[in-house]
């Protein structure tokens, strides 16, 4: 594990990432807004008790998506990506071409199976078999989005994230605009799953016919046993990742009622939507790291490590401990009070993942290597620590205990990260920036927080918000965190057209000292 100041190819390194992040980053803040809409809306029709059957079809919608997908989305992004790098059009079309048959056949199978157990599955999961019309209705939905995640991993590979994003946000969009609807105009349950089928449907489409456009047909088929051998690995990881992001909420279901379930839901949420936000920069390294990686070689790999956890850790920190410390009024503002009791679980996990965010720049460094068992290794930590505290925590803290155990996850999941990578390659962690990031973000929530006993109104979160912002940057000047060259890269990342709005702030983050 180094830290090191040595020159290197770093700034030109950060360009590239920043200039594919950004597009993500965007699409992210803008998804969140319309997720977070949309969620409101629905929070405000359905009791708690029917968020919590909100939360058991979001759970089989995930792992429907994820046994369609067979672990080949980022498999795609890989191979996609580093064939572009050596401009073999043809053999990245075939790569696109036989994902999608893999994806279509376990769609049209798996939809079969729901709606042929829709009434087994509603006497499991409810206890009676009154919502079996919604799980057959649902059935449908597997089959109109079940091919989204391998064209967003084609369009991430072809590096072509100002597309995703524009037809992810529309996707969205549509699919915010058909909940508020349908939801209020019938039934909220079914309603809302109208909403998801229509949406995830023009979604497919648009996606696919600018994906198909940009590689044309294959002149032969790519090797189905070799897409499966790299991507089968990668499937065994996301069955893991999916069982880490879910197994606190799951497990919850047996220790609590569906409205406990329910309120926890509103506050993984809305966790989930600050976790988004920095999680923009983990999507697109994969197709940079595998870029840089097969040109430049593992020096360039390093520096974009470190580049990435310091412009990670600077950008994304304030955003979780801003969470944190606006939790209960960002809650009960868009969801009502009656979901106030999920502002302490909201708060444990914002904390954890705000401490542990250089992760982000590591996760992805094993399947660029092609190290996926390394992958399936941490990811499967973080689902043994965190069951394993959740089983001990749950019965006597419930929901809070679920927060607990899943940050306790995180932060075991990270060393172990930390120490694993490092066996394979050097880590460069910029812990000049995590250590200051963290500390100005603390003082920024103390302050939010101190701001909120003084006077506290849900209504005021706009308030809470810019004082926040402006208590962090003033740390950061502080702390003599950003130099010169930060700005620097800043101004050659935004062009000239921006390039006026970066004099001022330099001004004020900017320590002349440094």
């Amino acid at each position: 594990m180094v830290v090191t100041d040595r020159p290197s190819t770093q700034p030109e390194v950060a360009i590239v990432v920043a200039h594919g992040a950004s597009h993500i980053f965007l699409l992210s803040i803008c998804t969140n807004l319309i997720t977070v809409g949309a969620f409101a809306v629905v929070a405000r029709v359905v009791s708690t008790s029917q968020m919590g059957v909100i939360g058991i079809l979001m759970l089989l919608n995930g792992v429907c998506r994820l046994t369609v997908a067979l672990g080949t989305p980022r498999a795609v992004t890989r191979f996609v990506a580093e064939h572009f790098a050596k401009e073999e059009v043809a053999e990245a079309s075939a790569v696109f071409r036989q994902a999608l048959k893999i994806a279509l056949t376990l769609s049209i199978v798996l939809a079969a199976v729901i709606f042929l157990t829709a009434r087994s599955i509603s006497v499991g999961f409810l206890g009676d078999e009154s919502h079996t019309a919604l799980f057959q209705i649902f059935s449908v939905d597997i089959l109109a989005g079940g091919l989204i995640s391998i064209l967003n991993g084609t369009l991430l590979g072809l590096q072509k994230t100002r597309e995703l994003s524009l037809i992810n946000v529309g996707y969205l969009s549509i699919r915010a605009i058909l909940t508020a609807i349908f939801v209020l105009a019938i039934d909220p349950l079914r309603g809302l799953i109208s909403a998801w089928i229509l949406s995830d449907l023009a979604a497919t489409i648009a996606l696919f016919i600018f994906a198909s456009s940009r590689l044309g047909f294959p002149e032969y088929p790519f090797q189905t046993g070799r897409l499966i051998r790299f991507s089968f690995p990668l499937f065994a990881q996301e069955v893991v990742e999916f069982a880490n992001a879910w197994v606190d909420r799951a497990m919850l279901y047996s220790y609590t009622s569906l409205s406990i379930a329910g309120t926890y839901l509103a506050a993984t949420t809305a966790f989930g939507v600050a976790a988004n936000l920095p999680g923009a920069i983990s999507t697109v390294l994969l197709p940079s790291y595998s870029t840089l990686y097969r040109n430049r070689g593992r020096e360039a790999l390093q520096d974009a490590m470190r580049g990435a956890s310091r412009y990670a850790c600077l950008a994304a920190t304030p955003l979780v401990f801003g969470l944190l410390a606006a939790a209960r009024p960002a809650l009960t503002l868009f969801v009502g009070e009656s979901y106030a009791e999920g502002s302490v679980p909201l708060m444990i996990l914002c904390f954890f993942y705000g401490i542990t965010l250089a992760s982000i720049s590591l996760g992805v460094v094993p399947v660029v290597l092609g190290r996926t068992m390394l992958s399936l290794k941490l990811a499967a930590s973080n689902v043994v620590i965190g069951g394993v505290l959740a089983l001990i925590l749950m019965p006597s803290l419930q929901a809070v205990g679920a927060a607990v155990a899943k940050g306790s996850a995180m932060i075991g999941g990270f060393l172990l990260m930390v120490i694993l990578v490092g066996r394979e390659v050097k880590v460069s962690i910029d812990y000049e920036a995590l250590t200051k990031s963290i500390l100005a973000s603390t003082v920024m929530a103390v302050v939010v927080l101190l701001a909120q006993l003084l006077f506290y109104s849900r209504f005021l979160l706009p308030l809470y918000v810019s004082l926040g912002g402006a208590t962090y940057l003033a740390a950061l000047r502080c702390l003599r965190a950003i130099r010169s060259s930060d700005m620097e890269l800043v101004r050659k990342f935004v062009g000239r057209r921006l390039e006026f709005m970066i004099g001022p702030l330099e001004k004020f983050v900017v320590s002349r000292a440094v």
